[in-house]
């Protein structure tokens, strides 16, 4: 990892995204091999200058996948919403989403 950014998104989340990308472009050295970007989350397709988009249940499933292969099971509780996502080899097998603290519940009784 290069470097990590954090900034509230606030009334603009595409300048606050690009805000975050230039930011940690410039923490590349010079020379540096080319970035690819993806967008995921409600506000993907904001974002005219990434490379893809991914559904945050995707994005999500890939990334244990990568960090921890074999893992069966995703929980993730967000402040919107959370999921249970259940993995195959390399990426999502099914998830239940649902919103709300009473969809926290649920979520997590899966």
């Amino acid at each position: 990892m290069a470097g990590r950014k954090i900034r509230p998104t606030g009334a603009d989340p595409a300048g606050s995204a690009t805000a975050v990308r230039d930011g940690l472009l410039a923490l590349l050295p010079a020379g540096a091999p080319p970035v690819r970007l993806a967008a995921t989350g409600y506000g993907r397709s904001l974002l005219p200058w990434a490379g893809r988009t991914v559904t945050e249940i995707t994005c999500h499933a890939r990334g244990a996948w990568a960090v921890s292969p074999g893992v069966l099971l995703v929980v993730e509780v967000g402040g919107q919403d959370a999921k249970a996502i259940a993995l195959a080899p390399g990426g999502p097998g099914g998830a239940v989403a649902s919103r709300g603290p009473a969809g926290a519940r649920r979520a997590a009784a899966v």
